[in-house]
């Protein structure tokens, strides 16, 4: 019995992942609303200017899901067809840069608009 690839289950979920982050960006600039990854929904009340906030926000978020869809495509392909682990240890690191990347940027623009 085969064991668990968690490295292939880890790119798959980082492809998902980056999908939903899209989706998420494509409906908060439809509706003017800030996801609830970016906003619960009981600090909406206290947002200065919602559009302001999606529109501050939204690119940097396309950024880190087109980031993490690279890193979970490399990992794939790394994974079933090549087997290099410094691209491994790379792509997770380079999705972990990114992640804390968006996370500052978040606080930045959450503490602009909440204040």
């Amino acid at each position: 019995m085969k064991s668990i690839n968690f490295g292939l289950l880890f790119d798959v979920f980082l492809i998902l992942f980056g999908g939903f982050l899209f989706r998420l960006t494509a409906k908060m600039k439809r509706t003017g609303e800030p996801g609830a990854l970016v906003l619960e929904p009981e600090e909406a009340a206290c947002c200065k200017d919602k559009q302001g906030m999606v529109d501050a926000i939204a690119g940097k978020m396309q950024i880190f899901g087109v980031v993490t869809v690279i890193c979970g495509g490399i990992g794939i392909i790394n994974t079933l067809f090549l087997g290099i682990q410094w691209l491994d240890m790379t792509g997770t690191g380079v999705f972990l840069i990114v992640c804390i990347w968006f996370a500052s940027r978040l606080r930045r623009v959450r503490d602009e608009f909440l204040k």
